[in-house]
């Protein structure tokens, strides 16, 4: 596992990720988008199963997983 805060900024290469305000470099990302970001980071550089991803990114909702393809 990354040594990754999720809850604290930090850097992918030279890309300043923050999650409180769902920014990267100061754009604005959807918060799904984000949430699927911040489990890629954690996990790198190991590879993120769809499975894993849905019940991570949408634990709470029932959705198909064409949302992770």
């Amino acid at each position: 596992m990354n040594a990754i805060d999720p809850n604290q900024p930090f850097f992918l290469g030279n890309v300043r990720v923050t999650p409180a305000s769902n920014e990267i470099d100061g754009v604005r990302l959807e918060c799904k988008s984000m949430n699927v970001l911040i489990a890629l980071a954690v996990a790198a550089p190991a590879v993120v199963s769809a499975e894993a991803l849905l019940a991570r990114v949408w634990a709470s909702l029932v959705v198909s997983d064409k949302v992770v393809y």
